[in-house]
């Protein structure tokens, strides 16, 4: 019994090693229109961003007003004074993808007039590869639960429950 459970486990080890994490697709603020003003409330994307555990080969969707709209990749500064001049990518037609390629943070804001000021803009922070969580710098809403560990990629099977071990019996003087 003990040689069929380490192979078990040898298996499942060796299963684990070789998976590979599927990438996503996330719809920013899972909504077509959550890159339109006003926002529901202040905040609103980065509390989106929060609630999700982005990791490498992800990609984020926008899907805006072409030729009223646009999403900048900026720079942290650029996103904090809500600098427009000398993005790292910009996009303007009405729809954007973009692959997160690497761990860290990204910031984006709106290449509108007035339009990042008024609060659209998004900071993304992407896991590396030994991360399985961060905490956000911005709050989460009470109404959400606090973040979980996820493991580094999706198991299809439970895992056994850990075995009982019971105390060993002591000897009394």
């Amino acid at each position: 019994m003990a040689r069929s459970s380490l192979s078990t486990w040898m298996m499942l080890l060796l299963f684990l090693v070789i998976s590979k994490y599927e990438a996503k697709e996330y719809l920013v603020g899972d909504s077509e229109s959550s890159w339109l003003l006003p926002l529901p409330q202040a905040e609103r994307l980065n509390q989106w961003a929060s609630t999700h555990h982005f990791r490498i080969g992800d990609s984020l969707l926008w899907k805006y007003d072409e030729g009223s709209e646009s999403v900048l990749d900026v720079k942290e500064e650029h996103y904090h004074n809500c600098i427009k001049s000398n993005p790292i990518q910009s996009y303007n037609e009405g729809r954007a993808k973009i692959v997160l390629n690497r761990p860290g943070s990204f910031y984006f804001i709106s290449g509108a007039q007035d339009h990042c000021e008024q609060g659209l803009k998004m900071h993304v922070r992407v896991l590396s590869g030994n991360q399985r969580y961060y905490s956000h710098p911005y709050p989460i809403p009470s109404s959400s639960p606090p973040p979980v560990p996820l493991p580094p990629f999706p198991l299809p099977f439970p895992l056994p429950p850990p075995p009982i071990l019971s105390p060993s019996p002591r000897r009394l003087n």
